[in-house]
């Protein structure tokens, strides 16, 4: 967020499934700022973290959507058929702007599919090294 200057006077990063990321070396913000677009674009439910994708809900936390999707998935590909998931598990990949169903990446509304094999290694690296995540967590994102 800028001031009327043009100065940064705030900025918010994500994990790769929508958790906030605190960037070592700056200091939190001791004031909710009012925004009502974060992760991927979409608005957050203030007071309890969700965000609303138009058709549902979705947890940050849990990387899940809190209710069924209305798409039965298909057979191609099993993933699709859990009704809770959000983006098939790859959200460097996929972009999900409704709640319905994972769409590739086409450089909006997300994670560009032009990333590099050094950006992709530099995610990695941060996420391997946020004592935030579980090992299982660390484990699903390789």
């Amino acid at each position: 967020m800028t001031d009327g200057t043009g100065k940064v006077v705030w900025e918010q990063g994500y994990l790769p499934f929508g958790e906030d990321l605190h960037k070592p070396g700056t200091s939190v913000v001791d004031f909710e700022v009012e925004t009502r677009y974060k992760f991927t674009g979409q608005r957050q439910v203030v007071g309890i973290g969700l965000y609303y994708y138009g058709a549902r809900h979705y947890d940050p936390e849990t990387g899940r959507f809190i209710t069924e999707d209305v798409y039965p998935g298909n057979l191609i590909n099993p993933l699709s058929q859990n009704l809770y998931i959000y983006v098939l598990q790859n959200p460097l990949k996929y972009v999900d702007p409704t709640g319905h169903m994972a769409n590739l990446t086409a450089g909006t509304g997300g994670i560009t599919s032009e990333l590099t094999d050094r950006d992709i290694e530099r995610l990695k690296e941060i996420v391997n090294n946020d004592d935030r995540l579980t090992a299982e967590e660390k484990r699903d994102f390789k």
